[in-house]
């Protein structure tokens, strides 16, 4: 059970990280006129070749 929890708690930090790294990269992107269409795209391509995204 204890490890259970343990790893769920890792998922949730890595997840965490993930999240806070996206976040920056929409720090650098954002601009006037940019659409919610293309951070979304930042994104989900900032996601998809993370490394985090893959030990999830």
């Amino acid at each position: 059970m204890m490890l259970k929890i343990h790893m769920k708690m890792d998922c949730i930090s890595h997840i965490g990280i993930l999240v806070g790294e996206t976040l920056k990269k929409f720090k650098e992107a954002i601009r006037l006129g940019i659409s919610t269409l293309e951070l979304d795209r930042i994104a989900d391509e900032y996601v998809k070749n993370s490394a985090v995204f893959y030990h999830l």
